[in-house]
């Protein structure tokens, strides 16, 4: 668990969010999301799903079962993300992810012609 809550952690850094914007987000406390980082609880399901659609990754990199991770890139003009924020970015994240697996699967048809 605390190999996960520190990947979570880092994460979360590495796009400038605040415990307290991202807790927001998932509709969690931000001392639970601290607890979640630090190792001492446990991701449901639900928001191991908002997690990967927020940063664009899947749920075996999250849960360190894969060091793979194609960060999709966006940017903040503002230090305090709203809620309505970060809905939009996992909204377009899943767009993206969604269009690199049918991309793959039509690379993989393409290769068996």
């Amino acid at each position: 668990m605390k190999k996960i809550g520190k990947r979570l952690q880092e994460l979360r850094e590495s796009k400038g969010l605040s415990q307290s914007d991202l807790a927001s987000y998932l509709g969690i406390s931000q001392p639970l999301l601290s607890q979640i980082e630090s190792g001492n609880r446990n991701l449901n399901l639900s928001l191991l799903d908002k997690l990967c659609s927020l940063y664009g990754c899947s749920d075996s990199y999250i849960l360190c079962k894969s060091d793979e991770y194609n960060s999709i890139n966006f940017s903040f003009r503002s230090k305090n993300a709203a809620k309505q924020d970060l809905n939009c970015i996992s909204s377009v994240h899943k767009i993206i992810m969604n269009m690199r697996f049918l991309n793959e699967l039509n690379d993989g048809d393409s290769d068996e012609r």
